[in-house]
């Protein structure tokens, strides 16, 4: 998590607008919220059905080719 997070302060430092969503809710959600909280851009989604968890990862997808 501390990766994600570094990366996403570098990416913004440089101008790029992006935002941080968490989909999920196992062992490691709340140790992710802490550091995630301090962040500007993040959403918790908690537990979502996999054809909405696809959604998202195909929305993702679809902003890094644009």
């Amino acid at each position: 998590m501390a990766h994600l997070l570094e990366a996403m302060r570098a990416l913004r430092a440089e101008g790029a607008a992006i935002d941080l969503i968490l989909i999920g809710d196992g062992p490691m959600a709340r140790d992710a919220e802490a550091p995630v909280l301090r962040t500007e851009a993040r959403r918790f989604l908690g537990w979502l059905p996999n054809h909405e968890v696809r959604r998202f990862m195909r929305s993702a997808l679809g902003a890094l080719r644009a």
